[in-house]
């Protein structure tokens, strides 16, 4: 029926399996995008309300303690200062490299120090590992973005949906962090000592494997940045 599929993209954004009782196209194409907007709003609030706490429950701890002593808290108070400056620049950094991508290309998350470019604008050919020359402009845009942590750490992790055999999921999501690692190495000239790659399977999921839209998440390569702290 002709409503069938944009109730199954309302029901792929909130990673549930397609519920076909009552539909409306207008009405599912609505909650498609708010749904989508709502989970990535929600997930960079919380990870903020995660960051701001932890960094104001080591800091009143820290400087408790720097209270109590009488010597060396000069050089112990300039320390945390260093700290605060540090943790400062990579949230900075990390505001630059996601203004850089477009939704339908990158989205993009930090945990602690470490930040994720989830490349949902770059997709194999189905059980290939080719990267086919219309991948070039969003793999340029993730060089700029490595470039902004300069001696950073780069893992390239390869992830699969759970179609097919485990062991061909295994082989399939090494062979297409391999490619991109190789790009990294020969295109951007990233050192070799810089950059892993690993390959997931379908070990994990982030989306519904029982919808289309969910097994579509699932097939990707994230790019996991970790700054070097001085």
């Amino acid at each position: 029926m002709s409503w069938e599929r944009p109730l199954a993209d309302v029901a792929g954004a909130a990673d549930m399996v397609p519920d076909l009782a009552n539909g409306g196209d207008a009405l599912a194409a609505q909650l498609t995008d708010y749904i989508v907007q709502l989970r990535e709003s929600n997930q960079s609030l919380t990870q903020e309300l995660r960051d701001n706490q932890l960094r104001v429950e080591e800091l009143s701890e820290e400087i408790r303690l720097l209270d109590q002593k009488l010597g060396g808290a000069t050089e112990e108070r300039a320390a945390l200062m260093q700290r605060l400056q540090q943790q400062n620049r990579i949230r900075e950094q990390f505001d630059t490299v996601e203004k850089m991508f477009a939704r339908d290309e990158a989205l993009v998350f930090r945990e602690g120090n470490t930040v994720t470019l989830r490349l949902v604008g770059l997709s194999f050919a189905s059980g290939q590992s080719a990267i086919t020359p219309e991948l070039y402009p969003l793999l340029e845009k993730v060089e700029k973005a490595i470039d902004v942590f300069p001696r950073s750490s780069i893992i390239v992790e390869g992830h699969t949906d759970s179609y097919g055999g485990d062991q061909t999921n295994q082989t399939l999501s090494q062979s297409r962090a391999d490619a991109v690692q190789q790009y990294m190495l020969n295109a951007m000239r990233i050192p070799s000592n810089r950059v892993t790659a690993t390959g997931y399977g379908e070990t994990r999921p982030i989306a519904n494997n029982e919808t289309s839209a969910g097994r579509a998440r699932n097939r990707r390569i994230d790019i996991v940045i970790e700054p070097r702290i001085n």
